[in-house]
């Protein structure tokens, strides 16, 4: 392989590895406030009939 080769793929791979970890970061290391979690609404008595 041509220097040139390996210096761009390289370059390739690391920004690729880069972003994978960013986006990672950034998904698992998130704090939300727990009004932003989703959650089920209760159902009322008078709407199990209609199920």
């Amino acid at each position: 392989m041509t220097p040139a080769g390996l210096a761009f793929m390289l370059i390739s791979v690391g920004a690729v590895a880069t972003l994978f970890i960013w986006c990672l970061v950034r998904v698992l290391g998130g704090k939300k406030p727990p009004e932003h979690l989703a959650h089920v609404e209760p159902i009322a008595a008078d709407d199990l009939e209609k199920r």
